[in-house]
């Protein structure tokens, strides 16, 4: 239903036009709809077709409806397409130029039109797209009124070769770009199956000696090249890609934006090598530069910063970095409850029991049966550390057989049952003697051993880390 996509600014304007409109049933309907829509009720036609006719709805006479609703619809096309170009012609001066032009070539008045697009031109040397725009205009109204001299076709053939370089650079620009996200998501694709796809090569662009001016295009082929490679070999491109940020003059090019990225993929690198050390200083770097970029893309430089921290075990710094963005991880319902469960261990980790319990929602099952498991976990070493032995063991009993009655995950329920033996040996330490202590307590490192290969998953990982380091 397109009218619920409006906000409410939006649906305030467009009821205005509807005002004027010379049919005075579209705004009504449109009233309807929007009423229907704030209370998330389903689009029934004829609760709809009553509520306008004031009639009972019949199907000989739905057709009524039908021909409203397309009418309303051609009408708030129409509004989308008006309202998104005025925006940009009061936000992007560029825009208006290309408008004031178009006007200005039309009239008597060939050598003011060539004063303002030479203007324009001086002024889009950044913008690769509209100054290629500007100078096709330039060169059709060239021809139409300059006199056939061999001085002005040579400078017509002069501004026909600065065209071609223009828009062959502004094709290479948009055809990086998609290259750019195709390796992207080839080189996805690769990691989530295992190897089975290959990312793509660059054959089919070529810089010659004028576009690899374009210091974009030189950042942008780097930077694509780079899903093929990996590791230290990977590194080193993206550090050769860098060099050329500072130097891209290119309009609406995001240069914080890019920065963090790169620096980012350079942490990652370092991760996947197990170089810790060496990815700090690099998450930094990107969490640095990364001013104005969406939630959703700097959460994940937080998580890759957050993993690196934890795999160095400094739990310490890396509850003040989730801290430090509560308020984006808690506004995001896919990283909420991660990042609550991050923090809950960090907090096990750093011996801080109580604050870990803060971590647990009041309702646990809101974010999934994964969350959903690790607020049990988290629970069951929360008990566990307040020396509740029985009530720790009770709720393990009853995770055991939660899992077993619904989805049997093999992980959690083996991790489950070593915990078990684990809180029973913890619990009769003060009856045994030290040396009958540490021969149970082998026992379950040995377990724990064994079912190493189906317990030390990505999403048990940290619990798993726990109960090793506890024996």
């Amino acid at each position: 239903m397109l009218v619920a996509l409006l906000d409410a600014a939006e649906s305030k304007a467009f009821e205005k036009e509807l005002v004027l409109h010379k049919r005075d049933s579209l705004l009504p309907l449109h009233k309807i709809l929007r009423k229907l829509a704030r209370k998330e009720l389903p689009l029934e036609k004829q609760q709809v077709y009553e509520a306008l006719y004031k009639t009972p709805y019949s199907a000989d006479k739905d057709y009524l409806l039908r021909n409203e609703l397309r009418l309303l619809g051609e009408v708030l096309t129409a509004f989308v397409a008006q309202n998104t170009i005025q925006k940009q012609l009061l936000e992007n001066p560029a825009v208006q130029q290309k408008y004031f032009l178009n006007w200005l070539a039309t009239k008597p008045a060939f050598e003011l039109y060539e004063a303002e697009a030479q203007a324009a031109l001086a002024a889009q040397t950044n913008d690769a797209g509209s100054a290629a725009h500007t100078l096709r205009g330039y060169i059709e109204a060239y021809i139409q009124n300059r006199e056939a001299t061999v001085a002005n076709y040579e400078a017509l053939i002069a501004h026909m070769k600065q065209y071609y370089e223009l828009e062959t650079q502004h094709y290479l620009q948009n055809l990086i770009g998609i290259k750019h996200k195709q390796a992207f998501a080839e080189r996805t694709l690769q990691a989530v199956t295992g190897g089975q796809y290959v990312v793509s090569q660059l054959e089919d662009i070529e810089l010659n000696w004028e576009q690899a001016s374009d210091s974009y295009l030189s950042y942008m082929v780097l930077l694509t090249q780079s899903y093929g490679n990996s590791g230290k070999e990977k590194i080193a491109r993206l550090l050769e890609a860098r060099e050329y940020l500072n130097q891209i003059d290119k309009k609406d090019f995001d240069l914080a934006s890019a920065q963090s990225s790169l620096f980012a993929g350079i942490a990652l690198e370092y991760f996947l090598l197990g170089e810790f050390d060496g990815s700090v200083k690099w998450h930094q770097e990107a969490l640095k530069s990364a001013k104005n970029i969406a939630p959703e893309k700097l959460i994940t430089y937080v998580f890759n910063y957050l993993s690196t921290l934890i795999r160095l075990a400094d739990y310490t710094k890396a509850i003040e970095i989730m801290e430090q963005h509560r308020g984006t991880w808690m506004a995001l319902p896919r990283m909420r409850d991660r990042f609550r469960c991050m923090l809950a261990m960090c907090h096990i980790f750093n011996q801080n029991h109580e604050a870990a319990w803060e971590c647990i929602p009041i309702d646990r099952k809101q974010g999934g049966t994964d969350h959903y498991y690790y607020y049990r976990t988290i629970h069951i070493i929360v008990l566990l550390r307040r020396e509740y032995y029985d009530m720790a063991e009770a709720e393990t009993d009853n995770f055991i057989h939660a899992i077993r009655y619904n989805d049997k995950d093999a992980g959690y329920l083996k991790f489950l049952q070593i915990l078990k033996k684990y809180i029973k040996v913890v619990s009769e330490k003060q009856s045994v003697t030290p040396s009958v202590h540490e021969e149970r307590i082998a026992e379950v490192g040995v377990q724990l051993a064994k079912h190493e290969h189906i317990i030390d998953q990505p999403d048990k990982a940290l619990i798993f880390r726990w109960l090793k380091e506890e024996l």
